[in-house]
Formats: structure tokens, C-alpha cells, sequence
């Protein structure tokens, strides 16, 4: 049986020499005597229960990712606080948790992006086990990117400016957050993973 992430096909198979190749949405996997049911003996009744049950579980997905409050964080509060250190932004951009990637990172996540308009977090931060802190060093840093726009030096687009950097470092919580994310990063990866 694979696992997949399809936000489409709920359930297929095929017939293979030693047996069935069975593909199995992640948001199904929980009920498998259904998925034995529409298999083995085209059950309509199991077919339309697993249908429902993914085409909820994706709009519980869509919902939770597309707002600031996550299942253990709300972005809006500590947004509020990260522009105690941004006076030229006068109120919260969007901001939104972000979906969870379709392949996950080897090495390294990025776990914030400002599109110029709004920020998305990753969602491998909305964890419990994330200090509050972190979040809020995340949310600075990409409201300085609303701040301080990438200006073309000598040819080149510079994104982290020395201006940046410097605003950047100025936050009280700075190096504790990114002592955090260092010795938390192989948890964050493995977190994104067991997503995949």
C-alpha cells in the first residue's frame, strides 16, 4: 500500500503479478475496512464514506491553512508584537500558515515568505513545542522585508541588506530564537516528513 498526498483520487488500484498495487490517500488511511470494502466488493456505501471523509478533512486543510490561527498558535498576537520593531508598518499585513510541501526539505526549511503583500509561516511552527518567541523573530523578519524592499545593487538584487541585517539582530529576542532553530532544526525536518 502507498501513501499519498492526492487531494484528488481518494483511493486506487491496480492488479499486479504478486497482487494489488493499492494508492491510498493520507486522509483515508485511518479506515481500513472501508478501503477493504470499496477493493474487494465495490461497496457504494464505504465508496461515499471515504469521499466524504476526504473532501472534508481537505476543506479542514484549506481553512486552517489560509488564517492566522493555527492549531496551536495564532499569528495575529504575536504579529502585533513583532511591529513594536517596524514603525513604518502601521498595522498587520495578511498572514496566513502555509500548506505543508509536497516533497520535503533535506537539510533546510524556510520557514517564513513575505510575497511583498502578506506572510506565510510554515506549519511545521504551529507545534506546541515552538516558543512563541520564534514566531515572533519569524514575523519581524518578514515584516522588514515589507520595510526595507530588495534594491539592485551593481547589478545584483539584494535581499538582506546591511540596514536589514542590523534591524534585524536589534531584536531582543533575536539570538535566542535562532539558538532555538539550531537546535531544534532536525525535529522541524523530521516533523515535515512525517507529513510527506
Amino acid at each position: 500500500m502507498v501513501r499519498t498526498n492526492n487531494r484528488i483520487r481518494v483511493l486506487s488500484w491496480k492488479k499486479q503479478p504478486l497482487g494489488l498495487e493499492l494508492r491510498v490517500s493520507k486522509t483515508v488511511m485511518a479506515h481500513p475496512q472501508d478501503i477493504a470494502s470499496v477493493v474487494l466488493k465495490n461497496d457504494p456505501k464505504a465508496w461515499a464514506r471515504l469521499k466524504a471523509l476526504h473532501m472534508g478533512k481537505r476543506a479542514e486543510s484549506r481553512r486552517s491553512v489560509h488564517a492566522p490561527v493555527g492549531q496551536a498558535h495564532d499569528l495575529l498576537p504575536l504579529c502585533i508584537l513583532a511591529l513594536r520593531f517596524v514603525p513604518e508598518i502601521p498595522t498587520p499585513p495578511p498572514l496566513r500558515w502555509g500548506n505543508w510541501p509536497a516533497r520535503a526539505p533535506r537539510r533546510r526549511i524556510q520557514l517564513g515568505a513575505c510575497d511583498g503583500v502578506g506572510i506565510r509561516v510554515h506549519p511545521v511552527l504551529d507545534h506546541d513545542s515552538v516558543p512563541d518567541f520564534v514566531l515572533e523573530v519569524l514575523l519581524h523578519h518578514e515584516l522588514l522585508h515589507l520595510a526595507i524592499p530588495p534594491k539592485v545593487v551593481g547589478g545584483r538584487r539584494v535581499i538582506h541588506s546591511r540596514v536589514f541585517r542590523h534591524r534585524e539582530r536589534a531584536h531582543p529576542d533575536y539570538a535566542r530564537s535562532q539558538a532555538w532553530e539550531k537546535a531544534h532544526i532536525s525535529k522541524l525536518l523530521q516533523r515535515t516528513r512525517a507529513q510527506g
